[in-house]
């Protein structure tokens, strides 16, 4: 017997092997769960064909490794006597042999007689039909698996809260405003266009004072009324809801933060965890503040503007540009959003200006009162926002109009007046202007409701304040007493409303 000369040739007849392998490969990657469960005769008969003609054409058991190998598809033989195994790949099912072993010899000599050759082509048929038995048996089971548990399906990538935020509270603002209108709770069918929460405002001019004397170093005072606004709140919000509820806490929420970061971040968390009480979970407010709590005050800053023009566009809408209240507002939203750093300087400057052009042009419908207000805003964002010579220029027209027509503007509008021009003239140096201007304001509002009001309390407690910086130590001593005296009445009554 002599060794065929073309064995050695045929081992790497890479043209003619390759279209095989390929179709192996792409039958044994077709497992689909739909036709795993059993491979049918003919399926396995096929595949037997083809490792028979893989026989016939002399591959030897390693090329096949080579060939898979060199797609990638599995990587060097690490044991060589695992045979029969498989590697389960991730992604599209897959079952891929680690080898194609075939049980024939590599090295066996040529035979004349057909009756050997016959037996070793029996033998390594009934190798390979057990092998691809055992391979169908453990594809079917995996498969079976996967059918039956749940789809791997990639996570979906979510949204930063920060990024949802102003969206998510628009919607929730819509849904506020349109179910009090549909409810009636604010009623649109007279001039003022709704009923306004009387506590509401005093709750937000309250929380104001108290943030004032905090910050003058009167911690304890400023901290009885701090903690008589957060009892208060809870009876506001089940009794009220007024429109301008949204707007009021957040004010006060920027109240408690620049008298201290974790007074601010305490003051959201007990509302936060106040609204879902009170309104329920999925009341609007309620889910607009559990945003706002999760993110912190100091984190929606840039979104301020976003949120409250929502809530301002969503009561336009009911009430029109020309109603008063929702001119007081606007008046409101944008100069306490400029105060807060959610509003740039000529934005405001710009808004509030055109909220003034358009009032004078109409003083019939507005009133002398509302169009100096309006100017008084203006002179407002001027003063915190360090443009003091600006705020004097306006604020030295606006007192020549007050006492040309004194009878014309209310005690609450020449308070206002008094109060910045104290704070222009000490921003610019000028004491015996600022202290007088303090002294004004303390006057006028003794004048409007007494001694022991909230009003008249807080301006004594400024000009206290001014008289201590200028060096008028006695002086401010003996304010100081009488400040202490009026403050407790002060909290006594805001208590006593409370209970």
């Amino acid at each position: 017997m002599t060794p065929r000369s073309t064995t050695e040739q045929g081992w790497f007849d890479v043209q003619g092997t390759q279209p095989l392998l390929d179709q192996m490969d792409r039958s044994m990657m077709q497992l689909v769960p739909n036709t795993s469960d059993a491979y049918s005769c003919n399926n396995e008969q096929g595949i037997q064909d083809q490792y028979r003609n893989a026989r016939k054409l002399g591959r030897k058991p390693r090329d096949a490794r080579q060939v898979l190998a060199k797609r990638g598809l599995i990587g060097p033989s690490r044991n060589p006597v695992a045979v029969g195994k498989s590697i389960i790949r991730t992604g599209p099912v897959k079952v891929l042999p680690l080898s194609n072993h075939l049980l024939v010899s590599s090295s066996s000599p040529s035979s004349s007689s057909s009756s050997s050759e016959e037996n070793d082509f029996a033998a390594g048929r009934d190798a390979a039909a057990t092998r691809l038995s055992s391979m169908q048996s453990a594809a079917a089971r995996l498969l079976h698996h996967r059918a039956n548990s749940p789809p791997q399906v990639p996570l979906p990538v979510r949204m930063p809260d920060v990024l949802r935020l102003p969206e998510e509270c628009a919607r929730c603002i819509l849904d506020w405003t349109n179910e009090r209108f549909e409810n009636r709770a604010w009623n649109a069918s007279n001039d003022w266009g709704m009923e306004l929460g009387p506590k509401m405002g005093l709750w937000t001019n309250q929380a104001g004072v108290a943030r004032e004397v905090v910050l003058r170093g009167d911690t304890e005072a400023g901290f009885r009324m701090v903690q008589i606004c957060f009892q208060q709140y809870q009876s506001i919000i089940r009794t009220e809801q007024p429109p301008e509820m949204l707007l009021k806490t957040l004010i006060v929420a920027f109240y408690m933060l620049q008298a201290g970061p974790e007074l601010g971040a305490s003051f959201v968390r007990y509302s936060a965890s106040l609204f879902p009480i009170v309104l329920g979970e999925n009341h609007p407010i309620s889910r607009i503040w559990h945003h706002i709590n999760a993110l912190g005050v100091e984190a929606i800053r840039p979104y301020l503007w976003t949120i409250l023009q929502a809530w301002w566009e969503s009561l336009k809408q009911r009430l029109g540009t020309r109603h008063k209240e929702l001119a007081v507002h606007r008046l409101e939203l944008i100069r306490s959003l400029h105060r807060f750093g959610g509003l740039p300087m000529m934005s405001a400057k710009a808004g509030i200006q055109q909220m003034v052009d358009d009032m004078a042009a109409d003083v019939k419908y507005w009133t002398l009162d509302y169009v100096m207000w309006a100017k008084l805003e203006l002179v407002t964002i001027y003063v915190e926002a360090g443009l003091d010579t600006e705020a004097a220029e306006l604020l030295e027209d606006i007192g020549r109009r007050i006492e040309a027509t004194p009878d014309g503007y209310d005690i609450w509008t020449q308070t206002v007046y008094w109060y910045l021009r104290a704070q222009a003239m000490e921003n610019l140096g000028l004491e015996d202007e600022a202290l007088e201007s303090y002294q004004a304001r303390y006057d006028a509002c003794l004048k409007a409701v007494g001694p022991d009001a909230r009003h008249t309390v807080r301006a004594l407690g400024e000009l206290e304040r001014y008289n201590r910086k200028i060096g008028r130590i006695e002086v401010a001593d003996q304010l100081r007493t009488r400040f202490h005296k009026g403050w407790r009445i002060v909290c006594d009554r805001a208590a006593a409303v409370n209970d």
